[in-house]
């Protein structure tokens, strides 16, 4: 289990407009005890190119998806279990920051028998950073993008993670997604205004 946790491994999800701040992001996560980060670029992922231009539920209300939407990334977040099979990651936002090295944290915090780890604001569960248990197969990620562009869920029940009532969840300390704000106690921070941002 230690093992798994120091070999854990960073997903941060990107498009063409965040490429910037993911790799400062990148950057800090390899500065502060990880090894293994990888961007993923909306660009490249073909699940998602094939829907650009269609239609999904959000909050709703159907909206357009568009590569030149700031947040096109977001959908990425539920990747990784399509595309890594074993062990814990975890999935982050271009805009979020390791500020300190947070696997000895982790390691008192990391079980086998939770999903996802992940903070919570305002008693809603929030998705932009998440530990993703990959030993479980959580999700199946064709089926879920299929469901949204087909109308089946909404876009907002799929990022406060409301849909997955069959999985294990705890909720990771708020130091794990400090938005704006930094302090001794900070561990990711999340520059969620664009005038923070790289």
């Amino acid at each position: 289990m230690r093992d798994a946790i120091y070999k854990m491994k960073v997903f941060i999800q990107s498009n063409k407009f965040q490429k910037l701040a993911a790799k400062a992001a990148r950057y800090s996560f390899l500065k502060n005890g990880f090894n293994d980060v990888e961007i993923l670029d909306l660009e490249n992922c073909n699940v998602l190119n094939r829907n650009i231009g269609k239609q999904y539920l959000r909050n709703g209300k159907l909206v357009n998806f568009e590569y030149n939407d700031l947040q096109s990334f977001t959908l990425l977040r539920f990747l990784p279990p399509k595309i890594q099979s074993s062990g814990f990651c975890i999935v982050i936002d271009p805009d979020i920051f390791a500020i300190k090295n947070p696997l000895e944290n982790l390691k008192k915090i990391i079980t086998r028998n939770v999903d996802i780890f992940c903070t919570e604001i305002n008693n809603q569960l929030r998705s932009e950073v998440m530990i993703l248990n990959l030993e479980n197969k959580i999700w199946d990620y064709d089926r879920l993008i299929d469901d949204l562009f087909n109308q089946r869920i909404d876009y907002s029940e799929l990022l406060n993670l409301s849909l997955f009532k069959n999985l294990k969840i705890k909720k990771l300390d708020i130091v794990f997604n400090h938005h704006d704000k930094i302090n001794e106690k900070t561990i990711f921070l999340h520059t969620s205004n664009r005038i923070t941002q790289p």
